[in-house]
Parts: C-alpha cells; structure tokens; sequence
C-alpha cells in the first residue's frame, strides 16, 4: 500500500509549511481543519462511507457539488478557492 506523506504532516510541519508560504490546500487544509478522523467527519456530512471520501483523495479531486457543504462546515476556515488549490 502507498501512502501519501502529506496525510502524515503533524500539526508544527503544517505550520512550518504555511510559515514558509505554502500555503495549504485541498486535502491537506481538509486534515488541519478539521483534525484527526476528517474523512469521517467529512463522510458524515454528506451521510456517505468514509472510504468514499477516501476514493476523493485518491482521485486527489473533491466533488465540485461538494464543496460549498465542506466550506459551510469549516465555519469560515476553508474557502472553494483553497479547496480547488
């Protein structure tokens, strides 16, 4: 199984990235949000399997009629523009 390093970022490497101006996005903004289980609490919105938000990492895409969902949960943090990042 391959793993992507960017799901293993603890919280001082995601601030160490945003500090040297990358700034985070997508997948990686999902998992600083909203913290440890994101898939799930993202699955949980849209009433879906976490494998399937799972299947959207993969794809490295996030469903464009989902978006607006995810930034309403964020309260504010996330915009579509960083999630497209």
């Amino acid at each position: 199984m391959c793993y992507n390093k960017a799901s293993f970022y603890t919280t001082g490497e995601k601030l160490m990235r945003v500090s040297k101006g990358k700034e985070l996005t997508g997948f990686d903004l999902l998992a600083s949000v909203f913290g440890l289980g994101w898939q799930t609490k993202i699955s949980d919105i849209f009433g879906i399997t976490p494998q399937a938000v799972q299947g959207w990492k993969l794809r490295n895409r996030i469903p464009d009629s989902r978006l607006q969902a995810i930034v309403d949960a964020s309260d504010g943090k996330i915009s579509i523009e960083q999630l497209r990042g």
